[in-house]
């Protein structure tokens, strides 16, 4: 019997920036406004998971639904085969061989 991998949505926000280059407090706040009613609007469909801390201003957020998921721009996370959700850029040669130098100038 095969085991059925549900289908993970996710999103990465950055709130950093948010109000970047803004210069009177109107616009701040707007945009400060914008950004809460989103994240409300996320929270109120109940269906949005933060998997991790917040960090430096970035926040991930998964869904399994799909309808949510178009709703709010999210996009289906890539797999490869062995499951995980990336992939080591470069030689695996060149990366041995960099983390050996790296133990012998220690």
């Amino acid at each position: 019997m095969s085991k059925t991998v549900p289908k993970v949505y996710e999103q990465l926000e950055r709130t950093k920036w948010v109000a970047e280059g803004m210069e009177n407090l109107d616009d701040i706040a707007g945009a400060l406004e914008a950004m809460a009613k989103y994240f409300r609007d996320l929270s109120a469909t109940g269906k949005v998971s933060v998997p991790q801390p917040v960090d430096n201003g970035y926040i991930f957020m998964e869904t399994e639904d799909a309808d949510v998921a178009n709703e709010f721009g999210f996009t289906l996370q890539e797999w490869d085969d062995e499951g995980a959700d990336y992939e080591i850029e470069g030689d695996e040669d060149e990366i041995e061989e960099e983390d050996e130098e790296e133990s012998v100038e220690s």
